[in-house]
């Protein structure tokens, strides 16, 4: 980190001790408005773990990518525009939390005013809120907004739980399936197949899309040089790169499906697809780059054998596809949603070498991404049963026979309707599924420090690695497993 950078960091942090209240003064009733939402919320146990609270802020809230972006603030045009893009992501957090308050609680809150007057309350207070935030200056707002993200891992229960003594058996393990891996992608793609293939592609799009306008989508919009599209425009990408799915079948388990509630379980519906997208973000070599994530969930994951630990009820997969400024993917990672089996496939010269890990979990990279224009997104296949990514290639022409999938906005998982019109959502506050989904290798795996360890989990809470620490959603992850060209093709 450069002096000066250090040196603000350090002013920032003293300024926090120092704070007689860590959060920004609001007005007072706004201030009321806010701490009651707060505690109605965690009363109903219905916070929304996407997202994290920016110190004790009863409003603001952040992510990985906004705390490491806060960093390379420097100036008051991109302290301004920090706290522009803390307000799109307390206001989004702000919207979920009052669709998923019980009635009482939403009530209470409004003087039964209603929902929607409860929200246009809490965003013009939230607005209020980032304001402050925003006059009180880098140095002052930066000490407010120091929150450390919390991180999946467990100091504590690597301590308890010996993990010295679990990284040879483990580093062992990881070796024995990235050999698996290896064999699987040796053989030609045809000759992975088992079972029939069940192809899904995005319902078609009303226009077809061009570089132009992933350009003009991308173009960074503030101070920051943080590309950040509308809701519509996300919509528009989303569609533009979505991915062909090729999904091996030999059991019922392997249909993905809607999510859905069933009495008080989230469970998947296979007759009707549905793909839930996000965006995020990653920092490289100075240039921040939109990802775009599409996540799937199947009913479960069938058990291969007697002492199977990983199997369970719901199973699921998320795909991201890192963007250069131009609309081109530069790669392509997948996990399962419960952050295990990170593939990564990048494109041949974006990136530079594997960069060398000591006791932790190099990338397993089974191959390159295939070469991708702007405004397409991959052919994905996906292996029965386990449900592996086990190969990726460009499109050679529109899918024949393929079942349409609906997109939909991550969001939906995070205030999901019942019948009657209530929403909930189908996570925990502390980032999991809901109704359990708990596998038996959390009881062998318990040194390795990850709470409920295999459970499927919601997005920000995807812990990648055994050893070491890795967390999907580091906005520096790429840069810390890949070496980059000090030009690289993305500049």
């Amino acid at each position: 980190m450069p002096p000066l950078a250090r040196l603000r960091r350090c002013a920032a942090l003293l300024l926090l001790l120092a704070a007689a209240r860590p959060g920004i003064a609001a007005p007072p009733e706004c201030d009321a408005l806010l701490h009651a939402v707060a505690r109605e919320t965690a009363a109903a146990g219905v916070e929304n773990a996407s997202t994290f609270p920016l110190g004790n802020d009863p409003f603001l809230r952040t992510t990985r990518f906004l705390q490491a972006l806060r960093l390379r603030v420097d100036g008051r045009a991109a302290w301004e525009a920090w706290c522009d893009l803390t307000w799109a992501v307390s206001a989004d957090a702000a919207r979920t939390r009052v669709a998923v308050l019980p009635a009482a609680a939403a009530a209470r809150l409004s003087a039964g005013a209603g929902r929607e007057t409860l929200l246009e309350r809490i965003l013009e207070c939230g607005r209020a809120e980032t304001r402050a935030l925003a006059r009180a200056g880098f140095l002052a707002g930066s000490a407010a907004a120091a929150a450390e993200v919390p991180s999946e891992y467990r100091t504590l229960r690597r301590v308890a739980g010996l993990y010295p003594l679990w990284v040879p058996p483990v580093a062992a393990a990881v070796a024995n399936y990235r050999r698996e891996v290896r064999r699987i992608y040796a053989l030609p793609l045809e000759q992975r197949t088992r079972g029939r293939l069940a192809v899904f592609a995005a319902a078609p799009s009303a226009a077809a899309g061009d570089a132009a306008e992933v350009r003009r989508i991308l173009a960074p919009r503030t101070a920051l040089a943080v590309p950040w599209p509308t809701p519509a425009e996300l919509a528009r990408l989303a569609r533009l790169y979505a991915p062909v799915i090729e999904q091996e079948v030999t059991v019922p388990d392997d249909l993905p499906g809607a999510l859905a509630w069933e009495g008080d379980l989230p469970v998947v519906r296979p007759g009707r697809l549905e793909v839930y997208y996000y965006a995020d973000h990653a920092l490289v070599r100075g240039r921040t780059l939109l990802q775009l994530d599409y996540v799937l969930w199947y009913p479960g994951r069938p058990r291969r054998h007697l002492l199977d630990l990983e199997a369970g009820r719901l199973h699921g997969l998320t795909l991201r596809l890192t963007l250069d400024p131009e609309g081109i993917p530069i790669m392509a990672d997948v996990i399962h949603n419960c952050g295990c089996y990170h593939f990564l496939f990048p494109r041949a010269g974006a990136w530079g070498a594997v960069r060398r890990h000591g006791p932790g979990e190099g990338p397993t990279v089974p191959q390159n991404l295939p070469d991708l224009p702007a405004a397409a997104g991959p052919v994905v296949r996906v292996g029965t049963v386990r449900h592996w990514v086990v190969g990726i290639r460009a499109p050679a022409r529109p899918p024949r026979h393929a079942r349409s999938y609906a997109l939909v906005p991550y969001a939906r998982l995070e205030a999901l309707p019942r019948a009657g019109g209530r929403a909930e959502s189908v996570f925990t506050p502390r980032g999991l599924v809901k109704g359990g989904t708990r596998r038996a290798e959390r009881w062998f795996l318990f040194g390795i420090g990850i709470p409920e360890i295999g459970s499927m989990r919601q997005r920000g809470h995807h812990a990648t690695a055994l050893l070491g620490r890795r967390m999907f959603d580091d906005p520096r992850l790429l840069e810390r497993l890949f070496s980059v060209p000090e030009t690289p093709s993305f500049r």
